[in-house]
């Protein structure tokens, strides 16, 4: 007998913090272009982001060193 996952349903939850709305854009399309369902979040500067971060939980945050 064969037994298949099945397909996830809950969005893993990406963060994407950066000051350049471009590269928000380029990371973006990124995660949008693959099968797997995920909720992308951004942010322009780190005030924001730790807001978002406290409030949505996200499961990965990628962010500029130097902002």
């Amino acid at each position: 007998m064969n037994v298949q996952p099945l397909p996830s349903t809950i969005k893993q939850k990406i963060l994407i913090v950066d000051d350049n709305p471009s590269i928000i854009k380029t990371i973006s399309k990124y995660f949008t272009d693959t099968q797997e369902p995920y909720e992308l979040l951004s942010a322009r500067n780190g005030d924001i982001a730790s807001q978002i971060a406290i409030k949505e939980l996200p499961d990965l945050i990628i962010m500029d060193w130097e902002m």
